[in-house]
C-alpha cells in the first residue's frame, strides 16, 4: 500500500513539474491600451512610437494603412507576426501568424468590428480565442508592448 501511494505521489510530482516546465502557453494578445491623457498626439505620433519601438526590438514595422502596422520578427528559425492597430486613444497588439512556434489554433468564428464607417469585410478578422504558442513569443509581445509604452511616454 506504502508503495502504490509513493509512485502515484510521485506521478503527482512528475506531472507537477514538466507543467511547471511546459512550453506552451495560451496566445498574449494585448487589447486596446489607452494612450496617456496627453490630448495633443495625434495618431501620427502614435504610428511613430510604435514604428520605433519595434525597429529598436528588432520587428520590421510595416505600414498598411492609416491606424495598421504588422510587424514581424525573424529569430533564427522562428518567425512571428502581429498586427498593431492604433489610434490617438489605445492600440492593441494581435497574434497574426507564425512559424516554428507550435501555433495551436482553437478557432472561434469571424468576428466584425462595427464601427462609424464599418465596411465588411474589412473590419472583420478570424479570431482563435484560446489559441497556444511557444511562450517565447509571449515575451516578445510584452517586450514590444513595453517599448511601446515607453516611446509614447517620450513623446
Amino acid at each position: 500500500m506504502q508503495k502504490k501511494f509513493l509512485f502515484i505521489l510521485l506521478l503527482i510530482i512528475s506531472g507537477l513539474f514538466l507543467a511547471g516546465w511546459s512550453r506552451i502557453e495560451p496566445i498574449y494578445n494585448v487589447d486596446r491600451v489607452p494612450i496617456s491623457n496627453n490630448s495633443n498626439l495625434t495618431g501620427s505620433d502614435i504610428e511613430k512610437a510604435i514604428i520605433r519601438a519595434g525597429v529598436q526590438l528588432g520587428w520590421q514595422m510595416s505600414k498598411v494603412q492609416d491606424g495598421i502596422i504588422i510587424g514581424t520578427l525573424y529569430l533564427r528559425k522562428h518567425m512571428a507576426q502581429v498586427e498593431i492597430k492604433y489610434s490617438n486613444l489605445n492600440y492593441s497588439i494581435n497574434y497574426k501568424e507564425s512559424s516554428g512556434l507550435d501555433f495551436s489554433p482553437e478557432y472561434k468564428g469571424i468576428v466584425c468590428i462595427k464601427t462609424d464607417q464599418w465596411q465588411p469585410p474589412k473590419d472583420c478578422k478570424e479570431t482563435y480565442s484560446g489559441a497556444t504558442i511557444h511562450r517565447n513569443y509571449n515575451g516578445w509581445i510584452r517586450n514590444l508592448e513595453k517599448a511601446i509604452k515607453t516611446q509614447i511616454e517620450l513623446i
